[in-house]
């Protein structure tokens, strides 16, 4: 949500900058994207894409790692990868923005990996209206990734933690699960 978030500030200074007549509003659109195109996080990973509300599909407005789809309509039948209903992912984006300004949506793509492309990985993607210009924020992330984030961050505290003035502490035991291998 965060990086959403910093989108969104940059989108507001440009729609700003529109109002004040200092930026006609292509200029505006055209300088945002610019702004966002190279923001990363996550080791490169993580990016910033934006589509509009259109339907019955939306158009890509960019995608930093997929730059041929900007200016795509978006209704390859590919995207039909929402999970449990197949839903087209872009389409589902729209409804989720419409109905709630804001949310999640979790999707099936393939992931590459050292040992290979697997697909039907999960994923999630958090998009944000962006009303000013009917546009959609949206970054995501493989889920598999935030259960090993999270997994991390509590070793880390449990790790932290002490009892009896500093003299005690926990430890982990590591069974191996048939889970180990989630990506």
């Amino acid at each position: 949500k965060n990086v959403v978030e910093i989108a969104e500030i940059i989108l507001n200074k440009k729609s700003e900058q529109v109002s004040t007549g200092e930026l006609t509003l292509a200029e505006a659109q055209a300088q945002a994207l610019e702004e966002l195109e190279p923001i990363r996080y996550d080791g490169e990973a993580g990016y910033i894409m934006i589509n509009d509300t259109t339907l019955p599909y939306p158009k890509m407005i960019m995608h930093p790692k997929q730059p041929s789809l900007n200016g795509q309509i978006m209704d390859d039948p590919k995207y039909n990868n929402t999970w449990k209903k197949k839903q087209n992912l872009f389409v589902a984006f729209v409804e989720v923005v419409q109905q709630h300004g804001e949310g999640f949506v979790i999707y099936l793509t393939s992931k590459s990996t050292p040992k290979g492309v697997i697909l039907d990985v999960p994923k999630l993607a958090y998009v944000k209206l962006f009303p000013e210009w009917n546009w959609i924020i949206g970054t995501d992330i493989y889920i598999g990734d935030i259960i090993v984030q999270s997994m991390n961050e509590i070793k880390e505290a449990i790790r932290a933690m002490r009892y009896n003035d500093g003299s005690g502490y926990f430890w982990i035991l590591d069974i191996p699960s048939k889970y180990a291998d989630i990506p």
